[in-house]
């Protein structure tokens, strides 16, 4: 039976193949894209765009946007559309064209009421598999969240996964193979993650957690946060950060800080969180978003219950 996991980058999350993976994405707060591919090729494409209100058909829109597709891309020149129709992802209404180069792609767009975005995504696969290939897409699509009503949502990074507030945006990022960091905002609320890999390696040169923490990564997070971090209390290969500091603004930050090895996975996590103090909620905010980071498992499926 095959596998499949949840993804989930720039607050749009699916379930995909096992062996699929985000090798490329760009973007932030102001439009977002990432691709997805299998282990031999290029698989979905996913981009998002703010639009206040929809005022033109969707056919249109997806038009404007496969016109701009065919520029950047030069092998995509000489494509020609077979096949047009509407779809259905999310509960929204879109429409679809399914074009051929020398593979066969399947292009959808749909706006988002909720979110105020206009998204499209494309499939590419091998004309020779078409009818499986197609009923692959019509599953991963059917497994699309462009919106939702809960406060948190699921962000993917290379094997980890985590949940934060859906109203953050990723301000920057540099993800690899040994260290991973992202940078979160909004009017309210600034988050820092970092995690590094090969731990057990780190902790035996430096000798212990703090010591590691206190050799550069504290002062990148001084840096990004614009803060003075206090003593942590320290227990069982964790430190615990809280501090308050004033505003420039006027009132006062409220500043908590966790850093944690795990064993099983042999990576050390640092999650940091600045908000201000007149929220009542951040301290339990803080505590959802430590404790919803987990390696990336596979899933029972939407896309395959059996």
């Amino acid at each position: 039976m095959a596998q499949y996991k949840k993804l989930g980058w720039q607050n749009v999350v699916l379930e995909v193949p096992w062996e699929w993976d985000i090798t490329a994405e760009s973007g932030s707060k102001h439009g977002a894209y990432f691709r997805i591919d299998d282990p031999l090729q290029s698989r979905m494409e996913v981009k998002w765009e703010p639009m206040e209100k929809r005022t033109v058909p969707l056919t249109l829109i997806l038009d404007n946007m496969v016109d701009k597709m065919k520029k950047e891309k030069r092998e995509l020149r000489k494509a020609k559309i077979v096949t047009r129709g509407s779809s259905k992802i999310c509960d929204h209404t879109g429409a679809y064209i399914i074009w051929q180069n020398r593979m066969k792609a399947l292009t959808t767009n749909w706006y988002c009421n909720d979110t105020k975005r206009i998204f499209m995504v494309n499939f590419f696969y091998n004309p020779e598999n078409e009818k499986a290939e197609i009923e692959l897409f019509e599953k991963l699509l059917r497994t699309i969240v462009c919106h939702t009503s809960e406060n948190m949502i699921l962000w993917t990074a290379l094997d980890i996964q985590f949940e934060i507030p859906k109203d953050l945006y990723l301000v920057s990022r540099k993800l690899l193979v040994g260290r991973a960091n992202m940078y979160f905002s909004d009017k309210d609320l600034t988050l820092l993650i970092d995690w590094y890999g090969f731990a057990t390696g780190l902790l035996e040169k430096h000798g212990s957690l703090r010591k590691w923490f206190e050799s550069q990564p504290i002062r990148d997070v001084s840096k990004t946060l614009k803060v003075k971090l206090s003593q942590p209390q320290e227990e069982n290969y964790t430190l615990k950060y809280q501090s308050t500091e004033k505003s420039i603004l006027g009132g006062s930050m409220l500043i908590l800080g966790k850093v944690w090895f795990v064993a099983e996975i042999n990576k050390l996590f640092s999650v940091f969180i600045r908000r201000s103090e007149k929220f009542q909620d951040t301290e339990e905010l803080f505590e959802r978003i430590v404790g919803s980071f987990r390696k990336i498992s596979p899933i029972k499926s939407e896309v395959d219950p059996n």
